[in-house]
């Protein structure tokens, strides 16, 4: 069963210059694991239910393709 796999950014307020690791990079490794790429924000309250909803988004998303080829069902 292939699970999602979501790779979160953090301290996305600070100044491109100062960030460890830039977006582009960040999208590209979550390009080359097959993941998706999202930043977010303590600090500015980027609210990190956005994170998890896309989450669960996913796993249904992937559970939708696979319905009928485990019986089994996730809420």
């Amino acid at each position: 069963m292939r699970m999602p796999v979501v790779l979160v950014g953090n301290k996305a307020d600070l100044a491109l210059q100062s960030r460890e690791v830039k977006t582009d990079e960040g999208k590209k490794l979550a390009e080359s694991w097959g993941a998706i790429f999202l930043e977010s924000s303590a600090k500015e309250s980027q609210v990190t239910q956005g994170i998890f909803l896309k989450i669960i988004e996913e796993i249904d998303r992937m559970d939708n393709s696979n319905s009928g080829s485990t019986g089994c069902c996730l809420m």
